[in-house]
């Protein structure tokens, strides 16, 4: 390829030093300029610039996958992130056999534990040197159902917010009517039928007598907080208990 390669390492500090330091050495002997943070960081020692230049420089960016960079603090993720924004080929190397972080997960990878090292080397320079427009990038393909999901997710997300998240509407939530009725969705309340009979098993009040409530924390503490809620698809089973939660 024309353009001369630059390669960003990214790695965990805790369990991949080592390899990342055979790869840079490996690109190095091979006049590929390679580029990762030598430095033991210290907490609370800001270190970000030089890692988002060092990506912004590179024309890619080699994961290290360790169990480690897999880690909920690892600083991999930021990197691999950063990577994807700026749309960098990302080559995912496995030095211990897990999975690639699921955000790199469709990326061709290549494995170097288990296996002779010179040919897992051979692999990832083959992916170093190919095209950049050949490389695959996923979220650059189209998919015609992305602004329809996108759209459903603001949707469910606001009505989430404004029904049940919002403490000014959970009392109005929470009183269900005894019918369904097409004011009953205007005013943004679950038709739900609620009426309750004490089960045969139950040792005290077996009555038998049939009960309406006006809310569901009525029903709730009438039967000593053991309830089964019943209802059509989309009544407001899952709603009504969120948000009574």
């Amino acid at each position: 390829m024309s353009e001369k390669l630059n390669v960003f390492i990214s790695y965990a500090r805790e369990d991949g030093r080592e390899y990342a330091d055979h790869v840079y050495l490996a690109l190095q002997n091979r006049k590929i300029t390679a580029w990762y943070d030598k430095r033991n960081i210290e907490t609370g020692q800001d270190f970000s610039s030089e890692i988002e230049e060092g990506i912004e420089r590179s024309t890619h960016v080699a994961v290290c996958v360790t169990p480690g960079s897999k880690r909920d603090t690892s600083f991999v993720r930021n990197e691999i992130q950063y990577a994807r924004l700026l749309k960098k080929p990302i080559i995912p190397l496995r030095f211990k056999n897990v999975e690639p972080h699921i955000t790199i997960s469709t990326y061709s990878w290549v494995d170097f534990f288990d296996r002779d090292w010179d040919k897992a080397l051979s692999e990832f320079l083959y992916w170093l040197r190919r095209p950049l427009s050949l490389h695959k990038v996923p979220q650059n393909v189209h998919d015609p159902f992305r602004e329809h999901v996108e759209n459903l997710l603001h949707h469910v997300v606001d009505e989430l917010r404004l029904r049940v998240l919002n403490h000014f509407k959970i009392n109005e939530m929470l009183q269900l009517r005894t019918a369904n009725t097409v004011n009953a969705v205007q005013a943004k309340q679950i038709p739900i039928i609620y009426k309750s009979r004490l089960p045969a098993w139950w040792l005290e009040n077996t009555d038998g007598i049939s009960r309406e409530f006006s809310n569901f924390n009525q029903a709730f503490e009438f039967h000593k907080k053991r309830l089964l809620l019943l209802g059509e698809p989309g009544a407001g089973k899952t709603t009504t208990l969120l948000a009574a939660a």
